[in-house]
This record gives structure tokens, C-alpha cells and sequence, in this order.
């Protein structure tokens, strides 16, 4: 008979069960992984075909002329044709409706946002302009009474029941109307725009990457470099933020508009622009580490000037670049009132406050908050000194504390050496990223294996070997003395890891877990088997800080050989405490 037939009770197979806080967290993320591979999978799929859905709704739906001559024709009354009457049904639903409506705004241009996004071209292996374009769209704040909301007149019933509840309460979004301005927070800096090859090639292509055997043997020296596509993107930049100050600043003085392009353009106002895209991290140079800071901010400078002209050359039209360069101005222009033009100080200080601003753009990693202060050094007159980090700058005074701030800012900006100061913190730390505090998992409870369980003598069988067969055979027990202690190889003291492992102290000295001696400067924590949260390595469970187990850990059960039987349990009476 076959067995899957044959009746009678099975033995149920054996079930080890064997816990282990690593490895269960280490499925738990593989799963998470997994999962989130197969949704970003799909995701990537939905775009493209959210894309060519659009592109065929667009092509194939009628005009609001064409839908008008059709409903006209076939929409008034059921038609004999059965291909008639489906084309009236088909005019009549409502998702017709939303394609023409749909096709008259995209048509008219008064949807950027899909327009945008049906001239990405996903199938290019190089980055698209539109991406740039799509990513740092933002929508214009709308007043309240424009936006989607339901008013008291314009309620629709259905069932005798109004659809925004019984309490007859106003629709209105969610978002906040600071909604757009945290956008415009969170993505600075914008995206920079994409070259194409060759282009950023010579656009990181510094003058002195080249060597004199160049000069003397190519014939277009001139033309390998990226001087000239600094010149023009000088000029481009130039006539961009003149356009800019004056739609800004419209009853701004000639001068004043020469004054705020002057500091605008400084080196180490051009130069942060670089670091914002790390350009410093590719550009091609052979320089000196020894080389000043100016000289090192001009080169920057060129650099940045070299990609607008590259931009240039790429075929980006002057609005386009007008409006890149606008977004990246935006931090300096919203800190400068209109008033304050003319005031110096108050330019300077809109100039430091745009200068300590960090790269915080979701689609990037953040970079650390540059920590700034103004301390008060004296009442009357009122002097505040700038402090930035453990550096202190100079100091300022005035008839208010905002003007003390505005002529310490100025007095840094001027003086020399406390320029050089700023700049080199600042170069020092506009790229680094903003520490993420590991998280702490925490695992289940383990049970302490010192404690001794309650007697009972209802116990069932336990497969664990008698103390009193293997006693014997238990070679190296705690017996002696204590063994030497090994110095523990560790990091220091705190969180190791993204695993957030808590570590011991460096130099902290441990005795092994076992009665075995580890090699020295052994590691003796096992691999794979990290200690519980607040328990340091070789440290026991349950057990204080301080103090060793001074009895040996239980030996591991050997294997026994072929055809010998397991030993008889230690079948000794013990009293009855039930009594």
C-alpha cells in the first residue's frame, strides 16, 4: 500500500527550534529588501507607462470642436447602429470628458507639469534635462477660494445626502499654505542641469591640468581648456543676475544693482555655487596643497562660470539658464529687503547668511548644519562678535543688535584675515553629511541561564547530558586559577556600526567565556553573535558589570558514535516541595 494511503498515527517529526536575535533581524531586513526591490520594480515600470498613457490620451482624444460636432451628431438621442450607439456611450462617460478637458489645458500649455513630464525621455541611458525641469517644479500658491473647495451653493446631493457630510462642513485640501514654500526649502539646491559629454569634459578641464608640452604640440591649446567657457558664462551670469536684482529690487538705484552684481559674483560667493554640486571633487587641476584659499575660490569660480557657458554651447536657450541661476539666488534675494539695498552692511550680511546656508535636497544625502553665532560683547554702544564653529571673527557695532550683526558680517567679509579664516572653515566643511544617529533594535528578552528552575518532579525527559557521566570527560574546567585575562580588541567607547552594537571601552580588559584560553588580542566576542543591548562582549547574561562567571559554560553535546545508545538521565530522588 502506498504510504500516503496507509492509516494509523504518524510520529510526528522533531521540531528544533533554535532563536537567534541576529540572524532573525537579518531575515527581517532581507524580507524588507526583497519587498522593497519588487515595489520599486513596478514603480519604475508604472512611470513609463503612466508616460506613454499620457502621450496616447493626448494624440487620440478629440477636441472640445471635435467633441461638440460629435455629440451634436450622435450624442443627442439612441442611435439604430449598434456602432453608433457605442460611440454615445462612449461620448457621454465621464471618462471622455476628463481626456478632452485634459487635452485643452495640455494643449494650451497650462499643465507645465505634464508637459514636462511627457518629454522625459526614460530609455536614454545619460540624464535628461527634463528630469531637472520635473524635479524642481514647483506650483504657485493659490489663494483659498481657488483652490478645490466645495461651497455652500455649489453642494451636490446625491440621495438626499450632501457628498462633503451631513454637517454640511467645506472641502478643503490638506496641505497647508506654506505647502510651496517648504518645497522651495527642501529642494535647493536645484538640479543641475546635464551636459553631454565632450562638453563636461572641457568644462572640468582646468588650465593648469595642462602641461607646456601641450602648448607647444597641440594646435588648439587654447580650445582644450576651460577658460573660454568660463568668459562667456561670466558674461551669462552678469547680464542673469542684472535681471534678476532689478525684477527684485524695481525702484533699486543703477549703482545699488552694480553694488548687490559685484557681490553677487564674488569668488567665494561663486565658489560655494560649486561646492553645492561638489564640481570641486572633479574638476582636472594640477595645483598646490599649499596654495591660498582665494586661489583656490577663483578656481572654483572659473569652474562654475565654465558650466554656465557649457549650458551655453550645450543649446540651452538664456531663460532657461536665467531661471537655473534665479533658483540657485533665491536664499540670497528672500534674506535682502527691498529697503536695505542701498545699506552695505545689510548686503554683507545677507551675503554670510547665503554663504553658511547648506545643501538640503530630499534627493540627496543632506549636508551638516555649518553652526554660527553671535555673542554680545558689550551693551552700550551694543557689540556683537561672529563666531562660526571654534572660530572668532570679527566683531561689530551698532544702534540695534541688527545692526551690530550686519556690521560684524561686513567686517569678516572685509577684513583679511578673518576672511581667510571663514573661508577655510567653510571649505572644510561644506560637503560633510549630516550624521544619522544608527537605530537600536531591540530584541526579545533572553532567559537567564543561571537562574535555576523551579523542581518538579513531573519533568519530563531532558536530552541534556548527566553532570555526573561527563564530569570526567570535561577537559580544561574552571578548577584552577583564574585564567590570564586578554585585552579585547574593540572601537571606542559608544555605538559600533550601523548595527548599533553597543562596544566596550578601549583597553577594557575581559576574561574569555569559556574555560579555553583565546590566541591574544583574540576577539572574544564569537562572530555572528553580537551581545544583548546594554551587555558588553564576554560578558554573561543577567550578570552585573564588574564581575566573571567563575563556572565553566555548559560543553557542547558530541556526537555519538554508530549504534551506541544515549545515557540513562540522572534519575536521582529529589524532595517532594509540594508538601
Amino acid at each position: 500500500m502506498p504510504k500516503h494511503l496507509q492509516y494509523g498515527p504518524r510520529t510526528p517529526p522533531l521540531l528544533t527550534i533554535n532563536f537567534n536575535p541576529t540572524q532573525t533581524a537579518r531575515a527581517k531586513m532581507s524580507d524588507d529588501l526583497l519587498s522593497w526591490c519588487d515595489d520599486l520594480h513596478q514603480v519604475r515600470g508604472n512611470i513609463s507607462q503612466l508616460q506613454a498613457t499620457l502621450n496616447q490620451v493626448v494624440a487620440k482624444a478629440p477636441t472640445v470642436a471635435q467633441y461638440k460636432e460629435l455629440m451634436h451628431t450622435y450624442g443627442e438621442a439612441p442611435q439604430p447602429s449598434a456602432m453608433a450607439e457605442k460611440l454615445r456611450v462612449s461620448l457621454q462617460s465621464p471618462q471622455l470628458k476628463v481626456a478632452v478637458r485634459l487635452k485643452s489645458l495640455y494643449d494650451k500649455g497650462l499643465m507645465p507639469f505634464l508637459q514636462t513630464f511627457a518629454h522625459i525621455n526614460f530609455k536614454s541611458a545619460k540624464s535628461d534635462r527634463y528630469v531637472g525641469y520635473l524635479l524642481d517644479y514647483t506650483p504657485e500658491e493659490r489663494k483659498a477660494k481657488d483652490r478645490f473647495r466645495i461651497d455652500e451653493g455649489e453642494r451636490t446631493v446625491e440621495n438626499g445626502k450632501s457628498i462633503d457630510g451631513a454637517d454640511g462642513a467645506k472641502t478643503e485640501p490638506e496641505s497647508g499654505q506654506n505647502q510651496g514654500q517648504s518645497d522651495k526649502a527642501d529642494l535647493y539646491p536645484p538640479t543641475l542641469p546635464p551636459l553631454s559629454e565632450p562638453v563636461l569634459k572641457l568644462v572640468l578641464t582646468d588650465k593648469s591640468f595642462r602641461q607646456p608640452g601641450d602648448f607647444l604640440e597641440a594646435s588648439h591649446f587654447s580650445n582644450s581648456h576651460n577658460r573660454k567657457l568660463a568668459l562667456h558664462g561670466s558674461a551669462l551670469v552678469d547680464c542673469a543676475l542684472i535681471s534678476l536684482a532689478n525684477t527684485a529690487f524695481p525702484t533699486a538705484h543703477e549703482d545699488d544693482l552694480q553694488h548687490l552684481r559685484f557681490r553677487l559674483t564674488a569668488p567665494h560667493v561663486v565658489a560655494r555655487l560649486a561646492y553645492c554640486y561638489n564640481l570641486s571633487e572633479a574638476v582636472m587641476m594640477h595645483i598646490s596643497q599649499e596654495l591660498p584659499v582665494e586661489d583656490k575660490m577663483r578656481i572654483l569660480q572659473t569652474v562654475f562660470y565654465a558650466y554656465v557657458g557649457g549650458m551655453a554651447r550645450h543649446g540651452y536657450t538664456f531663460a532657461e539658464i536665467q531661471k537655473w541661476l534665479s533658483k540657485l539666488y533665491q536664499p540670497l534675494f528672500a534674506k535682502l529687503p527691498d529697503a536695505q539695498v542701498k545699506n552695505l552692511h545689510a548686503v554683507a550680511y545677507a551675503e554670510f547668511q547665503f554663504l553658511v546656508t547648506r545643501a538640503n535636497n530630499y534627493f540627496e544625502h543632506p549636508t551638516k548644519k555649518l553652526r554660527y553665532d553671535f555673542e554680545q560683547e558689550n551693551e552700550d554702544p551694543l557689540v556683537f562678535r561672529l563666531r562660526v564653529g571654534e572660530l572668532a571673527l570679527a566683531s561689530g557695532s551698532g544702534d540695534t543688535a541688527l545692526a551690530a550683526k550686519q556690521r560684524a558680517a561686513y567686517n569678516t567679509l572685509t577684513d583679511a584675515d578673518s576672511r581667510t579664516k571663514l573661508l577655510t572653515h567653510l571649505l572644510e566643511h561644506y560637503r560633510t553629511p549630516e550624521r544619522v544617529e544608527p537605530r537600536i533594535e531591540q530584541s526579545e528578552p533572553q532567559p537567564d541561564p543561571e537562574a535555576e528552575p523551579e523542581d518538579d518532579d513531573d519533568d519530563a525527559y531532558s536530552p541534556e547530558l548527566s553532570e555526573d557521566v561527563f564530569t570526567d570527560t570535561l577537559d580544561g574546567s574552571n578548577t584552577g586559577p583564574d585564567p590570564v585575562p586578554s585585552t579585547s580588541i574593540s572601537g571606542p567607547a559608544g555605538l559600533s556600526g550601523p548595527t548599533g552594537i553597543i562596544s566596550e571601552p578601549q583597553g577594557q580588559l575581559h576574561f574569555s567565556g569559556s574555560g579555553h584560553m583565546p590566541p591574544a588580542g583574540a576577539v572574544s566576542q564569537p562572530v555572528g553573535q553580537p551581545p544583548a543591548p546594554g551587555q558588553a562582549p564576554g560578558q554573561a547574561p543577567g550578570q552585573a558589570p564588574g564581575s566573571w562567571r567563575s563556572t565553566p559554560a555548559a560543553a557542547p553535546r558530541m556526537p555519538l558514535p554508530y549504534g551506541a545508545l544515549p545515557p540513562i538521565p540522572n534519575m536521582k530522588k529529589r524532595p517532594d516541595k509540594r508538601r
